[in-house]
């Protein structure tokens, strides 16, 4: 070591003499820079979770073309073969049930393809004796069940009725709420309304108006309203039960049998129609929807513009004038162009049909 030069390591010396490197020494390899968090970020997890869910959408994509290739005739041959598939031993689906769903639903989609009458009725016939069954048919998860009585009341064939009013006491939810819908698809409502099939299972519908499920509710409210005839004691004091019913999760259920009684002339369903779901300063007070986060904010008006235009489309059986005043101011002031239309549309409605009965209004 000369001890006229400074000290170094020689273990980490590239030229073994302490000088300058020279040709021909081999260089130490420049480290690259290290990759900021956001690309260490996307590299470990952003982009394998990408090509997961890419895999998973390319999985369901081709199952979902595969099943539309099938024709109606294939997807009705799976049917008689449900009878007894369910949800599976301590909840493990058997395989069966899901083929099954898969093709209820794809039927219940595609239904209007069916046109001639003898298919129809063979389909019903075997839709029929699936839901004779409801011990095998009446899951926990009741998929099944929804989209073959879907099917049912779309179908509107004989003996339809009877399968949808006895399904309204079915245990799962999805069970009551796929029989409430087949009678709100029964293809009858050109009819009047004292004269329409689905009101003979009224009576049963009543009770599913203050069922636990507050979507089975709201869809009783809604039929219950499009079936019973003006002044209907019966449906209107089931009606105002379930509007003064409590808690916010009941909120839409009271709304719906308001717009109900509405429909059947009643007065305290009228106002709060009027009072409430056509008056925009008043909605803006309640709460919206449940965000992400879990809290609720004051109601935005997208959500106003859909219960306004909701309310209004069952307008054209409104009969109190404090509704229909209503309207007119919203006609006239409310903010937004389609509410506006809306009610403009459902005022010149009610002008056609006031001049088509002589000045007044059948019920």
């Amino acid at each position: 070591m000369d001890p006229d030069r400074p000290p170094h390591d020689d273990a980490h010396d590239t030229d073994s003499d302490g000088g300058p490197p020279m040709p021909g020494d081999t260089l130490p390899a420049e480290v690259p820079p290290m990759p900021s968090p956001a690309i260490r970020i996307a590299q470990q997890i952003l982009i394998p979770a990408l090509i997961v869910v890419l895999g998973i959408g390319a999985a369901l994509l081709f199952v979902m073309v595969a099943s539309g290739r099938e024709s109606i005739e294939d997807q009705v041959s799976r049917l008689p073969g449900c009878g007894g598939a369910d949800q599976g031993l301590w909840g493990f689906q058997d395989p069966r049930y899901k083929d099954c769903w898969r093709a209820a639903f794809n039927i219940a989609g595609r239904l209007d393809q069916i046109e001639e009458p003898r298919e129809r009725a063979h389909l019903h016939e075997q839709v029929a004796v699936l839901l004779n069954e409801p011990s095998a048919l009446d899951a926990k998860e009741g998929k099944l069940s929804g989209y073959l009585l879907s099917v049912v009341g779309r179908l509107g064939a004989e003996g339809g009725i009877e399968i949808l009013a006895r399904w309204l006491g079915a245990a799962s939810p999805e069970g009551r709420m796929g029989a409430v819908k087949g009678l709100l698809a029964w293809p009858d409502d050109d009819r009047p309304r004292g004269e329409r099939a689905a009101a003979e299972a009224l009576p049963l519908v009543y009770g599913l108006l203050a069922d636990e499920n507050p979507d089975v509710a709201f869809l009783a409210a809604a039929l219950v309203g499009d079936l019973a005839l003006t002044g209907d004691q019966a449906s209107i004091e089931a009606l105002r039960k379930a509007m003064d019913a409590e808690g916010p999760e009941r909120r839409y259920v009271r709304w719906q049998a308001a717009i109900g009684l509405a429909r059947l002339g009643d007065a305290a369903g009228s106002r709060l129609v009027a009072e409430l779901l056509l008056d925009r300063q008043e909605l803006a007070k309640q709460a919206d929807q449940v965000r992400q986060d879990g809290g609720r904010g004051p109601m935005r008006a997208r959500s106003q513009d859909d219960i306004m235009l909701s309310t209004l489309m069952a307008a054209s059986d409104f009969t109190d004038p404090v509704v229909w005043t209503k309207i007119e101011r919203v006609a006239k002031d409310d903010p937004s162009p389609k509410v506006r239309v809306a009610a403009r549309q459902r005022i010149l409605e009610r002008k056609k049909r006031l001049e088509t009965d002589g000045g007044r209004l059948s019920p």
